[in-house]
């Protein structure tokens, strides 16, 4: 599973199961051909996600974990739950460190 995006830092992402993940107020975004263009215009930043990370991007609601966003992840694109849980607490920690979304424990 691979997505791309513009830049970022990774940070730790320390209790996957318990990390709420909330889109930040100041994103704005289109679904293109499966592709999310993300953009944070306070920041100037664009990035521009594959279906994956589309797919993990609309499941991002406030109300769901990284570790409940990968389980649907695995599913449906049938990578085991440790690859999911793992390529997606990466991908939710780039995009906090973009300011994209917030993780709260």
């Amino acid at each position: 599973m691979a997505w791309r995006s513009m830049s970022g830092r990774i940070h730790a992402m320390n209790k996957p199961a318990e990390t709420i993940v909330t889109k930040s107020e100041h994103t704005v975004y289109r679904i293109v051909d499966s592709e999310a263009v993300i953009v944070e215009p306070q920041n100037g930043l664009v990035n521009v996600v594959n279906e994956v990370g589309s797919r993990i991007w609309e499941l991002v609601d406030g109300k769901r974990s990284a570790a409940q966003i990968a389980d649907i992840i695995s599913s449906e694109y049938e990578i085991s739950p440790k690859t999911a849980l793992q390529d997606t607490s990466e991908f939710l920690n780039e995009m906090a460190a973009n300011g994209l979304v917030k993780l709260a424990n």
